[in-house]
């Protein structure tokens, strides 16, 4: 019996395969200490040490202080705890920030504890600083500017926001969502010029359900409240064996220049591949992710072409893997300026530091293959016109 074809992953901003290097520190960690960090005894003080190399290199990673560092669930409840305690009367956010920003900040709104102005975006996905600095207002105390969009790839100026920032709003906050920066890009806090920059471990190699906030220079209350773990601003025991495979992400080596040289395979691939393709997003190599690609196929439908290329062993995905059981068009492609229609015909393209060349070539053909048969199929089920004899009998 065939085993089908070989698959090939390319969903990187959905998640990233747990790298050989975590698993490994986590295969190890399971042996090591397993007592509670904020225990005083022995086996406590060794997981505490534990827990504070791995704050270091996550802190080393980021260009922070250790002290700067609270571990989290995820990026997601990072980006909450910070909107929850440091947002107040007013907050300004892109029109394409991710749900996890958008949504604890609309609730917040529902409830009437802030006001958000939210500030476009051009029909590439491009932001204007400028447009951050018009929508400021006196009781501003929260500006949220994601680093990289998880589904066009387009990168901001968080650097030229925060400049803005310091000049006209110097009592605001600027948070940063760097998930699908980091890894991909170089990334550090100073380089952001960020107060709060939130991070998640299972999209850089390292496993689900852990994460980072890092704040610097703002007092930062707990948004889960109980014990005083750390440092009284996260409740709750630490979750040691995901923190070590966060610090073990985080000791990856950048890959900057493959997955460069990746995306730009792909984009030209493609182009030859798939004639009338509609690229989204900033054209401009320099102001994206270099390995994701939002792509159009005017005509297919792409939850019909995202069937056929899973059965052709190809994993894509629509957009945002958080919004994918929805049949809702994407918030970030709306902003573009996109249609419904040409929102449901998108599909996302995203690799990784273990994809190789060959890979992309092959994912092309998949695709182009794809399309192709998708084609044949609305060819197939479309009504045949009636020849001039069926017409005559036809009117009898």
């Amino acid at each position: 019996m065939s085993a089908g074809p070989a698959r090939i992953y390319a969903d990187w901003n959905a998640t990233a395969p747990l790298a050989v290097e975590v698993r490994d520190a986590m295969s190890e960690a399971l042996d090591g200490p397993f007592g509670n960090p904020s225990s005083a005894h022995a086996e406590g003080r060794r997981a505490r040490d534990v827990l504070s190399a791995a704050r270091r290199d996550v802190a080393r990673w980021l260009g922070a202080r250790p002290s700067e560092v609270v571990f989290t669930s995820g990026a997601t409840e990072a980006l909450n705890h910070a909107i929850t305690v440091l947002g107040s009367g007013h907050a300004v956010a892109t029109a394409v920030e991710h749900s996890a920003v958008l949504e604890p900040i609309r609730a917040m709104e529902r409830a009437r504890r802030l006001a958000l102005t939210l500030v476009p975006v051009d029909d590439r996905g491009s932001l204007d600083p400028e447009q951050v600095a018009t929508a400021l207002r006196p009781e501003t105390t929260l500006v949220a500017v994601m680093r990289a969009n998880n589904e066009t790839g387009n990168l901001y100026d968080t650097l030229a926001v925060a400049q803005i920032l310091r000049q006209r709003a110097p009592r605001a906050t600027l948070l940063v969502d760097a998930t699908q920066a980091v890894g991909r890009i170089e990334t550090s806090l100073d380089g952001l010029g960020a107060d709060v920059v939130a991070v998640s471990a299972h999209k850089i190699g390292g496993p689900k359900g852990v994460g980072a906030l890092v704040a610097r220079g703002r007092p930062l209350d707990p948004l889960l409240r109980g014990g005083l773990q750390e440092s009284g601003r996260r409740a709750g025991t630490e979750n040691l064996l995901g923190i070590v495979g966060l610090a073990a992400a985080a000791r990856l080596a950048p890959c900057v220049e493959h997955l460069v040289a990746l995306g730009q395979l792909l984009r030209r691939e493609l182009d030859a591949a798939v004639p009338g393709l509609i690229v989204h997003g900033e054209p401009d190599a320099s102001a994206r992710l270099p390995q994701t690609t939002s792509v159009r196929f005017p005509g297919f439908d792409a939850d019909s072409l995202l069937i056929r290329l899973d059965a052709l062993g190809v994993q894509l995905s629509a957009g945002s893997a958080c919004t994918s059981q929805t049949r809702a068009p994407s918030h970030v492609l709306s902003a573009l300026g996109l249609s419904p229609e040409a929102a449901f015909e998108t599909v996302r393209i995203s690799l990784g530091r273990t994809t190789s060349p060959e890979e992309v070539y092959e994912l092309v053909a998949r695709i182009a293959r794809a399309v192709q048969l998708e084609r044949e199929a609305v060819v197939a089920h479309r009504p045949k016109s009636l020849t001039s004899a069926q017409r005559s009998r036809s009117t009898k």
